[in-house]
């Protein structure tokens, strides 16, 4: 595995690809505060994938996006520095919108208004 250097902080709502010990790199969106992203050596981030899923509150269908697919906003884990290959792309603001409120569901949060 051979892993390019990507430069650092991460930003929320970025989509990175990294390597974190599964068949090949996977797609991941940050979700965690960029404020937090700034201190720290990793970032929390949402799994994406195109696999069909179920429909449920935590899980955000891509539509109108560079990218297709669906963040798994009930499937995070921390992404350190040594595992990102690369950056892929940016989620709209409406995009994040809809992960705040799958990320509110699939942790018991209240909604954001």
């Amino acid at each position: 595995m051979s892993r390019r250097t990507t430069s650092w902080p991460l930003a929320r709502g970025q989509v990175i690809r990294a390597e974190v010990g599964l068949d090949e790199p996977k797609l991941f969106v940050v979700v965690s505060n960029n404020r937090r992203n700034n201190r720290l050596g990793d970032v929390l981030a949402a799994r994406l994938t195109t696999s069909p899923k179920p429909p449920l509150p935590s899980i955000v269908e891509l539509t109108n996006e560079t990218l297709t697919g669906r963040v798994m906003c009930d499937d995070l884990l921390p992404i350190y520095k040594d595992e990102v290959v690369g950056r892929v792309a940016a989620l709209s603001p409406l995009a994040m919108v809809a992960i705040n409120r799958a990320l509110a569901s699939a942790l018991d949060l209240p909604l954001p208004r």
